[in-house]
């Protein structure tokens, strides 16, 4: 089983738009996922935000953490990137190409 985790790295703000000021442009964002035995992926990227209207515009200083990863959620497939955390791990734990010592070198 895998355990998902957001992490807000960095909010961009514009500091004027359509007459509103601070708002969150761009986040950029990681969403992390570690297995049972503590193999660990992660995908990072940022996501520019529609414009907000004025009658659901949160003031920069009242955005919270949580509504930061529910804007997130609402606009990426949740899915997608779980699946893509998966075959990281997979990866991981099951690498196609790896290291040999040279034969000619003993241990």
């Amino acid at each position: 089983m895998i355990t998902y985790t957001w992490n807000i790295n960095k909010m961009y703000t514009k500091l004027l738009l359509n007459g509103l000021t601070n708002v969150v442009h761009t986040i950029d964002w990681s969403y992390v996922g570690t297995d049972e035995n503590d193999n660990t992926a992660s995908i990072r990227m940022p996501m520019i935000l529609p414009e907000p209207l004025e009658e659901n515009f949160t003031p920069y200083n009242n955005i919270t953490e949580e509504m930061v990863i529910s804007w997130l959620e609402s606009i990426l497939n949740i899915e997608d990137l779980q699946q893509g955390i998966i075959d990281k791990i997979e990866i991981i734990k099951n690498p196609p190409i790896i290291e040999l010592p040279f034969p000619w070198v003993n241990s």
